[in-house]
């Protein structure tokens, strides 16, 4: 989803038609006032804390500037209306249209209510029916269709794996928002938007929290963690813990499983691997494995290691099972976005695993790994061919007009 600023920049120096930004400032003005009702419900439940008023408050104001400074830019409110702007039962007219396509709830048929993640521990539907309050659900439909994965949805051990690979199949690595100047929002509504509609990927933030959210519709109980990535360092570099990645919990199982869909690279997990010490896991064409290593802190560390089509174990990244919150993500997203020093905001990375080969895209240099280990490199021409690379080889179609950084 492009963000509302970088759209009226677009708009104002490149002489594109405001109409056109109209649905994409529309699907922005939804995902925040999604917010203001998550903010409201939370207040007509009693939870009148400064940070709930303050972020009912800030929405509100923010969909208030929104409208105003689209108008001011040419987009009209009338533009506005036909897309995103609730009624006074909340919904939208093109919701209302709709109303033949939802449950007696006011849903879509497979929307799923998702647990509030700050300050807890995501929940399934179950566990919110005792005391847990939800907020505004991800479509598990739309998801499962983007995947393309279809089966019993039942929360197992089989289904835990095919869903995990199908989804790192399904759904490219890319950080092209940070490229573009935005912060990318965590917002689920906002994720689904993105990922699930919007015909683009994103990084470990974006991807391993949509993946939460339907493993936990699932059944799944998810604990959400941080890991420190090693792959690439040098000897002596301590570097900050930014990847985000999971622990899925079996109901019945002993065994717990690390889920990861967001580490952009070739020794990046397809399927769950078992939480245990030395386990390894053949998720066909790659190997991994999970080993302890020592460390300073109090609780174990584990390194997800992959193997080399020569036979060696690399390590990736290092984790301990302390588990993070919503909030720990959001500070993490807007530094890993924004910081001067982050590479992330310079270069684009882009990845797609296929069953056949993992395509990479860095800069301008686009790269094809075959299952194997053969690789062939060659350089992209122009932001042109780049854009067109990124929708013809990797899925990922950005709105018209976008111009990449040189």
């Amino acid at each position: 989803m492009i963000h509302r600023s970088h759209a009226f920049t677009l708009i104002r120096k490149e002489n594109i038609e405001p109409t056109a930004f109209a649905p994409l400032l529309a699907d922005r003005l939804v995902a925040m006032t999604s917010s203001v009702h998550a903010a409201a419900a939370q207040l007509a439940d009693g939870d009148c804390t400064r940070g709930v008023v303050s972020n009912l408050a800030m929405q509100i104001a923010g969909n208030a500037t929104l409208l105003r400074t689209a108008e001011e830019q040419g987009v009209s409110a009338e533009l506005l209306t036909p897309y995103s702007v609730p009624g006074p039962d909340g919904t939208s007219p093109r919701g209302r249209a709709r109303q033949r396509e939802h449950d007696g709830c006011g849903r879509p048929a497979g929307t799923v209510t998702h647990p509030i993640a700050y300050g807890r521990r995501m929940t399934s539907d179950r566990e919110a029916d005792h005391g847990h309050r939800t907020a505004p659900g991800l479509d598990l439909d739309a998801y499962l269709a983007r995947i393309g994965w279809t089966g019993e949805r039942r929360p197992t051990a089989e289904v835990l794996r095919s869903v995990h690979r199908a989804h790192a199949l399904g759904i490219p690595f890319e950080n092209l928002d940070p490229v573009l100047g935005n912060a990318p929002s965590l917002a689920l509504a906002d994720l689904e938007a993105k990922l699930v509609r919007g015909g683009r990927g994103g990084y470990c933030y974006e991807q391993n929290t949509l993946l939460a959210a339907a493993l936990t519709a699932l059944g799944f109980r998810i604990t959400l963690l941080c890991a420190r990535v090693v792959l690439g360092a040098g000897p002596g570099d301590v570097r900050p813990r930014t990847h985000m990645l999971m622990r899925a919990e079996v109901p019945g199982e002993p065994t717990p499983y690390l889920a990861d869909v967001g580490f952009g690279a070739t020794g990046s997990l397809l399927e769950p691997i078992p939480l245990v010490a030395d386990a390894e896991l053949h998720d066909s064409p790659r190997r991994h494995r999970l080993v302890n290593t020592p460390h300073d802190g109090p609780l174990e560390q584990w390194e997800l290691q992959a193997q080399t089509a020569d036979g060696r174990w690399v390590a990736q990244y290092a984790f301990t099972l302390e588990p993070f919150e919503a909030p720990d993500y959001e500070v993490i997203n807007w530094h890993i976005a924004t910081n001067p020093r982050s590479p992330f905001q310079h270069q684009v990375y882009v990845q797609r695993t296929t069953p056949d080969t993992h395509l990479s895209l860095t800069g301008r240099t686009l790269a094809v790994t075959a299952n194997d280990g053969t690789r062939e490199e060659r350089e992209l021409a122009d932001g042109a061919e780049v854009l067109r690379v990124l929708a013809a080889d990797f899925g990922i179609h950005l709105p018209r007009g976008t111009r990449l950084p040189e």
